[in-house]
C-alpha cells in the first residue's frame, strides 16, 4: 500500500511541476509572440497562417490550465500526506480532468482557426 501512494506522490510533484511550467511557457509564448513546441510541434508551425493570434488567443487559457494543474498537484499532495479528506480526492479529480477536457476542446478550437 505505501509503495502505490508514493507513486501517486510523485505523480502529484510531477504535476505541480508541470503546472507550474504550462503557466511559464504561456508566458514565454506571449513573450516572443510564438506558440510554444509542447503545444504546437514545428512542422506543424509551419502551416499556421498566424502565430501572433494564436499566442495571443490561448496566453490566458493556457495560464489559467496551469494554475489548475498546479493546484491540482499541491492539494492533491497535501491531502495525501496531511489531510486524508477522500472527498476532496475525488473532487480535485473530477475537476482536474473537466480542466483537461476543456482545454483540449479550446486548443483544437483555436487551432482551427488559425491553421
Amino acid at each position: 500500500m505505501l509503495a502505490a501512494i508514493d507513486v501517486i506522490l510523485i505523480f502529484d510533484i510531477v504535476l505541480l511541476v508541470y503546472g507550474g511550467y504550462t503557466v511559464y511557457s504561456a508566458f514565454v509564448m506571449k513573450k516572443t509572440q510564438t506558440p510554444v513546441k509542447w503545444l504546437v510541434p514545428e512542422q506543424e508551425l509551419k502551416k499556421c497562417r498566424d502565430a501572433r493570434g494564436f499566442a495571443e488567443a490561448m496566453f490566458l487559457k493556457t495560464v489559467i490550465f496551469g494554475i489548475v494543474v498546479a493546484l491540482f498537484g499541491l492539494v492533491s499532495f497535501l491531502n495525501r500526506i496531511f489531510w486524508l479528506i477522500e472527498a476532496l480526492e475525488y473532487a480535485g479529480i473530477v475537476i482536474f480532468l473537466a480542466a483537461c477536457a476543456v482545454y483540449v476542446v479550446m486548443l483544437n478550437r483555436t487551432r482551427r482557426k488559425y491553421f
